[in-house]
């Protein structure tokens, strides 16, 4: 009986390990178009009716690319906590979201490909009370940034 117990245990961890690695899957030109310079990916947390996803709450006030005096890329963006959308949620809540900036040597607004980013800021925490505007500025220590995407993120 040990050896029979032995055996399916080997056996399961032998097949457990056929399926461990996947091809990913590529991104189709059409949904990059679709894509805007600031983006929100994918919520963490999920609820009966939908998500709790912050782009529910999420607004962005402006957006301002530029080049400073030393001619490095500086994005300027203001994003505001809107409220709810649903009818289940029409108050909202506070929350804290995280902001990253992804410079590249044209735009990708609209384009259909993609180049690899010339230069990626850090994740920073954002706290956006109910109603409030925050404003947030990046920039590129690499000259040459024509373009950018702004994503948001809620880790």
């Amino acid at each position: 009986m040990k050896q029979l117990i032995m055996f399916f245990c080997a056996a399961g961890l032998l097949l457990s390990g056929c399926h461990s690695v996947y091809n990913a899957e590529s991104t189709s030109g059409k949904d990059l178009a679709r894509e805007g310079s600031a983006v929100v990916v994918r919520p963490d947390r999920y609820v009966i009716f939908g998500t709790r996803s912050m782009n529910d709450y999420l607004e962005v006030v402006y957006e301002e690319f530029l080049q400073n005096d030393a001619g490095l890329a500086t994005v300027k963006i203001g994003a505001r906590n809107k409220g709810g959308e649903h009818w289940w949620n029409r108050k909202g809540r506070d929350f804290t979201m995280y902001a990253q900036a992804v410079f590249y040597r044209q735009s990708v607004a609209g384009t259909t490909s993609r180049s690899a980013p010339l230069y990626s800021t850090n994740k920073q925490p954002v706290t956006l009370p109910l109603g409030k505007v925050s404003d947030m500025m990046f920039m590129c220590p690499v000259q040459g940034a024509g373009g950018y995407q702004i994503i948001f993120s809620e880790n």
